[in-house]
């Protein structure tokens, strides 16, 4: 976008040009609301899925970019299945009668035997997600959803109530505050690379040095995760106390 806006002080061919505006308009129209509503765990099935609706509309303006994007969308859809499909439960853009909707399929399962549940199979694909434009997240709910609860620990007993009471509901409050604590980007991932890149070989090139090395860091980076002067007092103060206690 950048490079568009300051285009006359670059040596640009008529396709760079053309390109380059093309691209910028899809980011501005499409790509970042999704970039800024990712880390909201509750909506992450629906930013996949809203998202690759509008992918699939964007054709009539750039078959190419809409093409390319898709593919790449196809390669992240974790959070746009079967298990992970409960999420939106939780999401305050999702309307109560698709979460009664989706409460009572979850319901329907809970109800079924084991043996019935095995036989079941999953009715969406994410393989092709050109051919999810009139699927809706109901759509996706399968015996595996009924995991998502099981896993992390989540009481079920919300869903037997009709969901313009759940905000009410004791059980829903303590589900929404552990599904609100899900990371569901991967900034710790890129954080620990970029923890890797910066102190590898930097001090040492003994291997076994620098794992000890990333250890120190990674205790000190949890020990003091911002640059507050609060944080190192209260750091001290606790060392004080420890070492008072020790000679005590």
């Amino acid at each position: 976008m950048k490079i568009y806006l300051f285009r006359h002080q670059f040596k640009l061919t008529k396709h760079e040009d053309r390109s380059i505006a093309e691209f910028g308009i899809f980011a501005s129209l499409v790509y970042i609301k999704a970039w800024i509503q990712c880390p909201i765990p509750a909506d992450a099935p629906l930013n996949d899925l809203d998202f690759i609706k509008l992918l699939i509309d964007y054709k009539n303006v750039s078959p190419s970019i809409s093409q390319t994007a898709l593919k790449t969308i196809g390669r992240h859809l974790w959070y746009l299945s079967a298990e992970l499909i409960p999420l939106v439960l939780f999401s305050q853009r999702v309307s109560v009668d698709e979460k009664n909707s989706l409460a009572a399929c979850l319901r329907q399962l809970m109800e079924k035997s084991s043996d019935d549940q095995k036989e079941e199979r999953c009715i969406r694909s994410t393989n092709d997600p050109s051919a999810l434009h009139n699927v809706t997240l109901k759509d996706f709910v399968t015996s595996s959803s009924l995991l998502f609860f099981n896993a992390l620990l989540l009481p079920t007993n919300f869903l037997m109530t009709d969901a313009s009471t759940w905000q009410q509901t004791p059980s829903f409050q303590k589900a929404t505050a552990v599904v609100s604590s899900l990371k569901v980007v991967n900034d710790c991932a890129e954080r620990g690379i970029a923890l890797a890149s910066s102190f590898n070989s930097s001090l040492t090139k003994s291997e076994e040095e620098k794992q000890y090395l990333l250890q120190i860091v990674e205790q000190h980076r949890k020990e003091f995760p911002d640059a507050k002067k609060s944080t190192v007092l209260k750091r001290s103060q606790l060392e004080d106390l420890q070492d008072s206690e020790s000679t005590d």
